[in-house]
């Protein structure tokens, strides 16, 4: 049996090794940076002054193992959001071992569903993201995180508004594609045409990075406005993905969405959703990595 321990200084680590397997004469070699020290365990006081050594190092080892409760880094923040649109609640939190995140809205569990999902970023952000805001998501919400050693939780509340006639009006031509049509000329006349107003895309809810199980479903989503409305592209590396048996393109509620299939280690990468109309273009990405 062999056994390594190493002790980190200021000056170069050193290195004590015990081989054998009688841990009453065990053989030990002491190493400072790459200079071998033999050192006698035959003389009796040697040997214990080695044992007391190594004690002392698995108990600095040990003592040095340091536990961190859950911590809120950023904390949420409260929101106000209209009926139809899309709303994330985000968080930034640390903890050793890394903590347990339960979503509750006014102190029942949230699960996630069609309307609701979860996401987790390498920079340990959390987020909730509702796609599609309706009347009963107004409420309270609170993320708790907890592991061995705490717990902690933040809370915020979602505000649901309804749309005045004059949003709603401009919700429905944003969602629905727009002919292109020359502006017409300055007139001299007193009789002005109304303009029709285009804007460039611009994305509400972006990408966020994710780690992902093996074998898992995994889920991409975005909302957009822009007008006229804007087509959607999926990417992966450069290439331009497609619905197929492994990719699922699709919108719903308002939000685009790219569901990948039986997640495995080859779809570990870079993802980007492009959306372009006739001003402009603008794009968004994320990084998805595959746990273990």
């Amino acid at each position: 049996m062999q056994e390594v321990l190493q002790i980190w200084t200021k000056q170069p680590p050193v290195f004590i090794t015990s081989i054998g397997n009688d841990a009453d004469e065990p053989d030990l070699k002491v190493q400072l940076s790459k200079k071998d020290i033999d050192i006698d365990l035959k003389d009796p006081e040697v040997a214990a002054a080695a044992k007391k050594i190594q004690a002392a190092f698995r108990g600095h080892k040990t003592k040095n193992k340091q536990l961190l409760p859950p911590k809120f880094l950023k904390e949420l923040k409260d929101v106000e959001v209209c009926v139809d649109s899309a709303v994330s609640l985000d968080c930034q939190i640390i903890g050793d071992p890394e903590p347990d995140i339960i979503w509750y809205k006014d102190e029942e569990e949230i699960h996630e569903s069609e309307h609701i999902y979860f996401e987790f970023s390498d920079d340990n952000f959390v987020s909730l993201i509702i796609t599609s805001v309706e009347e009963d998501d107004d409420g309270t919400y609170t993320c708790e995180a907890t592991n061995s050693v705490g717990a902690a939780s933040s809370i915020a509340d979602i505000f649901v508004e309804e749309f005045t006639e004059v949003q709603k009006e401009t919700a429905d031509k944003l969602k629905k594609p727009v002919t292109t049509l020359p502006l017409p000329l300055p007139s001299t006349s007193n009789n002005t045409k109304e303009k029709i107003v285009q804007t460039v895309p611009e994305f509400i809810l972006k990408l966020r990075s994710k780690t992902v199980e093996v074998d898992s479903i995994t889920k991409l989503s975005v909302t957009v406005t822009g007008n006229p409305y804007p087509e959607i592209q999926w990417e992966k590396e450069g290439t331009v993905l497609e619905t197929g048996e492994h990719y699922e393109i699709f919108e719903e509620n308002g939000a685009h969405n790219l569901e990948i299939y039986d997640t495995d280690i080859c779809d570990d990468g870079k993802y980007t959703c492009i959306a372009t109309n006739t001003i402009g273009s603008v794009s968004c990405s994320c990084q998805v990595r595959i746990a273990g």
